[in-house]
């Protein structure tokens, strides 16, 4: 369910633009690009609220775009997917363990 929600995340900040624009036709400011330490530090971010399960809601993530451009908001949630993947490994750790 959790790979849904990023998918759909990204679904729509993909029609972001399209959708203010058939709003009554305001349009989007082109917004900076992140630096490599600014996406080094969303991907971390990312990897941490993905293993703990302490996701964004959709509007801070379109806030993360309007500060951070494209690269900052796929740095993040790649973080997000890694998070959920090593929790997941993590988990099946402690249960072979078992």
């Amino acid at each position: 369910m959790g790979y849904w929600i990023h998918e759909q995340a990204l679904e729509d900040l993909d029609h972001t633009e399209e959708r203010a624009r058939n709003a009554g036709g305001v349009t989007l400011l082109p917004v900076a690009e992140s630096t490599g330490d600014e996406s080094t530090n969303l991907y971390i971010r990312g990897v941490n609220e993905g293993r703990s399960s302490d996701l964004l809601e959709p509007s801070d993530l379109l806030d993360i775009l309007e500060v951070f451009g494209e690269e900052g908001v796929r740095s993040y949630l790649m973080g997000i997917i890694e998070g959920e993947a090593d929790a997941a490994e993590d988990e099946e750790g402690e249960d072979d363990e078992d």
